[in-house]
């Protein structure tokens, strides 16, 4: 998609200083909106802030948001311009639409919108919108994560641009049929209502802000700040020489019996300021739910350019001018309806970082990272017999793993998927005990996960808890395949590692895609990788190898034979005579290879 224009130049009747307050003002009540959301919120899923918040204007384009995942919040632009389009002028004061279809702009299904049109003087001038993966709607499988699946009736409820609200009146017949259709109606309905109340608080400030200043000013002086904010994005971007650079990225689809590959291929071309993301000849579309829909690809990859240019820009709608995300309708990455794509959201993710970081990585080695763990997770559900009510529950605890090194800094350790930036949380404790019966053995970093390097990547976990419902069901969806890849010298990092053992028997390997019921006293064991490293190993800091070994983030083998530093077990004092000599052999190992 392209959005058009290139940044006119500033008005003469437009005050600076008035527009960077107000346009302060706007990302405050995107704030609040976020906070609503969090605070009102009732499932483990938004308590957590699997969700995003956002103000944009009558004509879509984002003036500001709350990122919980980005991956949500780029996305949403194409959902609003689905329903204007959809309702036209049919759309009135009080008025409050729901939407969650990927195939009308949406990532997947779970992840819904609620839009709320801004009234100033009788005429549209902006949308509340809040956007959120609801815990269960209508699919073959609690949660929304059905590896079954062969179309998008499979995995939930569809909901195209529908009004829930008309003209301040809630629509019962809408609300009873979303009610009608889920398992968790507690969870997803007060989730449904703490976005209708972050909509209704961010409707009542941008309401407040136009009278204050009066509309005119208002969008003249945010225009000049999306005009401001393409200028910055523009001269972050001509920092990156003209060129086309290309990269292929295999994602491996495997559900334990059988697997399919399919490749990214990547060309990004970079002119004068903008960038063109483009996928063309990647393979095509799989029957299963790996497929990503277009908004799903598109928000990835604008997440994963954002990582890579001034972190103080502001994320609205001037960035999005300067690039182009071309995807082939009918690839894996933009498949067509009716294909199943719930899963999409982390294929895209893990594609999009992987793709573009390589691609740019010779020609932009001072501001990619190396790779991020594959996303390998998973969810549990059933009936909880301290209550008798059915419970389901993310381990988020489980599935953040470790970011890539970058040329300056290790990786974040425990962070998650890349296209969401680390921007959601983990569970409590207690709380996951709380909200789900199981029982929390341990959680740690793990040992050795990270690629090694000059700057490691970040640590992946390792977590150990029993179920204790009479029978548990649990769906895993992801990848455990692929290492993060290092970069420069760096190494890869371990592969993900899902574990079951159920009573009496042996511990085995639990595959990704798959949904299985276990009795009480199961043990799931998860292990999620850590990031890729960035440079020689041998070349890391000896007494951060040996900080390293003594905290268990690497253990004393890779400390001496990955990179080069003899710690005595005991004391850890560092043998620097040793670890001389062993350093010299990986250095002569390394110009040799």
């Amino acid at each position: 998609m392209t959005r058009a224009g290139v940044a006119a130049a500033p008005r003469e009747d437009i005050d600076p200083i008035l527009a960077v307050v107000l346009g302060k003002k706007i990302e405050a009540i995107a704030k609040e909106m976020s906070l609503v959301l969090e605070r009102t919120a009732r499932s483990p899923l938004f308590q957590v802030k699997d969700f995003c918040t956002a103000v944009l204007d009558e004509r879509a384009r984002i003036l500001s948001q709350e990122e919980g995942l980005p991956q949500m919040a780029y996305a949403i632009v194409h959902s609003l311009e689905h329903l204007i389009e959809f309702f036209g002028d049919d759309i009135g004061p009080g008025d409050i639409f729901i939407q969650n279809d990927p195939y009308y702009g949406g990532n997947h299904a779970p992840d819904t919108c609620i839009f709320m049109p801004v009234f100033v003087d009788g005429e549209i001038h902006f949308w509340g919108a809040a956007k959120g993966h609801l815990a269960d709607l209508g699919s073959a499988v609690m949660g929304g994560y059905n590896p079954q699946a062969t179309d998008i009736w499979q995995e939930n409820f569809r909901i195209p641009p529908l009004r829930l609200y008309d003209r301040g009146t809630l629509r019962s017949d809408v609300w009873n049929l979303l009610a009608a259709n889920t398992r968790l109606p507690h969870f997803v309905l007060g989730d449904i209502q703490a976005s209708i109340g972050a909509c209704r608080t961010g409707g009542l400030r941008l309401e407040a802000l136009a009278t204050e200043q009066g509309v005119g000013t208002l969008k003249d002086h945010l225009d000049f700040l999306l005009d401001a904010t393409e200028r910055r994005m523009r001269s972050e971007l001509a920092q990156i020489p003209d060129g086309t650079y290309r990269s292929e990225v295999v994602y491996r689809c495997d559900d334990g019996t059988q697997s399919i590959d399919v490749t990214a291929k990547l060309a990004i071309t970079v002119d004068g300021g903008h960038i063109s993301v483009d996928y063309a000849g990647s393979s095509p579309q799989t029957p299963y739910y790996y497929n990503c829909a277009y908004g799903t690809t598109f928000a990835a990859v604008v997440a994963v350019v954002l990582m890579m240019v001034d972190p103080d820009l502001p994320h609205n709608d001037g960035v999005l001018r300067c690039i182009d995300v071309i995807v082939p309708e009918g690839s894996f990455l933009n498949c067509t309806f009716p294909s199943p794509c719930v899963q999409g959201n982390f294929t895209s993710s893990d594609v999009a970082g992987d793709s573009i970081f390589l691609a740019l990585s010779e020609v932009l080695p001072d501001r990619v990272c190396a790779g991020w763990s594959r996303n390998e997770s998973h969810m549990i559900k059933g009936l909880d017999p301290r209550t008798g009510e059915r419970f389901y529950g993310p381990p988020l605890l489980a599935n953040k793993g470790g970011a890539g090194a970058t040329s300056e800094n290790d990786g974040w350790s425990f962070i998650g998927l890349i296209a969401c930036g680390g921007g959601y949380a983990a569970n409590d404790y207690e709380m996951f005990e709380i909200q789900n019966p199981v029982r929390l053995a341990h959680h740690e970093y793990w040992c050795d996960s990270a690629g090694p390097g000059t700057y490691r990547g970040g640590l992946g976990i390792r977590i150990r808890y029993t179920l204790e419902a009479p029978e548990t069901e649990v769906t895993t969806y992801g990848e455990d395949w692929a290492p993060a890849f290092g970069l420069f010298g760096g190494g890869q990092s371990s592969l993900n590692q899902y574990r079951v053992q159920t009573p009496g028997e042996d511990l085995k390997r639990l595959p990704p895609n798959t949904t299985s019921r276990f009795p009480a006293g199961t043990v799931i064991e998860a292990d999620n990788a850590g990031g890729g490293g960035f440079g020689p190993p041998h070349q890391r800091d000896v007494e951060t190898v040996r900080d390293d070994a003594r905290n268990g983030f690497v253990s004393l083998e890779a400390a001496e034979g990955v990179f080069g530093v003899v710690v005595n077990p005991e004391t850890f004092e560092i043998d620097h005579d040793a670890t001389a000599r062993r350093r010299e052999e990986l250095e002569h190992a390394s110009l040799s290879a």
